[in-house]
């Protein structure tokens, strides 16, 4: 599958970084599809470009190198083009792979 980037609160990934909408109980009116699976990015670019849209999302940006015994991908590109819905399987330690954590670059 390749790097896929997620953004999170903090510089520990915690496993309250990696829930769903459903899971949180958030945007009920959305499909219920994408609202079961994470939000994540291809590009880093893109997904700090979305954390300095939304603040509330996170600060900070973890990547993960994700495989298929991960669970499944789509590409459902929105306001960033390389925006990927995951789909995790049940038995996936969600924040294994997510170790590498940066802060969000600001523009100078």
């Amino acid at each position: 599958m390749g790097d896929y980037y997620r953004i999170v609160r903090g510089e520990l990934v915690t496993s309250e970084d990696l829930r769903s909408h459903r899971e949180l109980g958030k945007l009920p009116s959305a499909p219920p599809c994408l609202r079961a699976g994470l939000s994540t990015f291809r590009s880093l670019d893109d997904a700090e470009r979305m954390a300095l849209l939304f603040p509330v999302l996170g600060g900070f940006v973890a990547r993960g190198a994700l495989n298929d015994s991960y669970g499944v991908s789509l590409l459902t590109p929105g306001r960033q083009p390389s925006h990927t819905t995951v789909w995790p399987y049940q038995q996936t330690q969600r924040t294994e792979p997510f170790r590498q954590v940066s802060p969000v670059r600001r523009p100078s």
